[in-house]
């Protein structure tokens, strides 16, 4: 008889935990809803207070215990605040919708608009510092034009995984970047080394063709001075 009324006794205090636990998730939304009517929907509020919101009712609420041990993980591991991290994960799923349904158009956007536009640009002014804009943007066009050949060859991996569009658009604005030397890098170590095997293996090929032309050549002088 103990048994069967400690377990109902359990049973009850369960019963009781989640009906409280239920009625504070309620009050909670219903404060939040209250909150934003009230601070949110006037006007001439700025956006330091949905930024001051968020900090306090989300990322620094001690109640979300395992968002909470979760954003302490992640600070003590990358040194990046919590809010910063939640905005960057924020404005990559952005990113990562508009590439599900607009990748042609950003990546064009990113990859040749701007690009044409600051390449005009610097061709037009007529300053010293112009000199190296130049230089970044013929290299960026240089290899552009090289890593757009593989995109015949990886269009099969976009369609099996989706986020490869989004990586494609994040490389593409390193290298449109100037600060980051993406573009130099990816020039002196991957498209110099290769074009110059090409070179190298047209220069063997235009040597061997040379030389059996030469002989033959030779060949033929030799029987017209026999006949």
């Amino acid at each position: 008889m103990s048994s069967r009324n400690s377990t109902a006794y359990m049973n009850e205090l369960e019963e009781q935990s989640d009906h409280l636990s239920e009625r504070a998730l309620q009050s909670s939304v219903v404060d939040i809803v209250v909150t934003i009517q009230n601070n949110f929907f006037k006007k001439g509020k700025p956006l330091k207070i949905w930024h001051q919101y968020l900090l306090n009712k989300i990322l620094y609420n001690k109640n979300y215990v395992y968002v909470d041990k979760v954003f302490c993980f992640v600070e003590s591991k990358t040194t990046v605040r919590r809010e910063q991290i939640f905005y960057a994960i924020i404005l990559l799923l952005i990113a990562f919708v508009l590439l599900e349904n607009f990748d042609p158009l950003l990546c064009s956007i990113v990859s040749c608009l701007y690009p044409a536009y600051e390449t005009t640009r610097s061709l037009t002014v007529h300053k010293n510092k112009a000199r190296k804009q130049r230089e970044h943007w013929l290299i960026y066009w240089i290899v552009f034009s090289f890593f757009t050949l593989q995109d015949y060859y990886t269009e099969w991996l976009t369609k099996i995984f989706s986020p490869l569009l989004l990586l494609k658009m994040l490389f593409l604005m390193l290298l449109a970047l100037p600060q980051t030397g993406m573009a130099k890098l990816c020039y002196h170590n991957v498209v110099v080394p290769v074009f110059s095997i090409i070179n190298d293996a047209f220069i063997k090929y235009n040597r061997r063709n040379c030389d059996i032309e030469g002989i033959t050549g030779n060949a033929s002088e030799i029987e017209e001075n026999e006949k």
